[in-house]
């Protein structure tokens, strides 16, 4: 059985913790893979050196191509999701539009996640600001 939290999160607490438990919480698995996201989606493609290819593309480059561009966001978040987040599986990403806040995108993930013995739904919402900055809402 898979852990609910990932490596770092598990040494990060046992370091601050002195007691385990075997039981499995679902809450902690899904504050888990949001703020996983949330961290993923705002790391620029190129900025880690062991790993060139990992983040996202620098969505300024991509203002010329609007609206053809949000489904190349869409299509770039679904991948890098798809390639750095094993605990989701079958993403599914979709843009609506927010006319109050029209520099602001958002989109709307839905994704399977693995619950010990059964697959579960889990849904949240991402905003990308004019600056690249993502803030992820579950």
């Amino acid at each position: 059985m898979a852990s609910e939290l990932r490596l770092f999160e598990r040494i990060q607490n046992a370091e601050t913790k002195s007691h385990y438990t075997m039981a499995f919480d679902e809450r902690k698995l899904h504050r888990s893979v949001l703020a996983h996201v949330q961290e993923m989606l705002n790391v620029r493609e190129g900025s880690v050196m062991a790993l060139p290819e990992y983040g996202m593309p620098d969505f300024n480059d991509l203002v010329s191509q609007f609206p053809d561009a949000i489904s190349e966001i869409k299509k770039a978040i679904e991948e890098f999701l798809t390639e750095y987040e094993p605990r989701l599986s079958s993403i599914r990403v979709k843009h609506y539009d927010d006319p109050e806040n029209p520099l602001v995108l958002r989109f709307h993930i839905v994704a399977d996640i693995q619950l010990e013995d059964q697959k579960t739904r889990i849904t949240f919402e991402t905003e990308l600001a004019g600056t690249g900055h993502a803030t992820v809402k579950g």
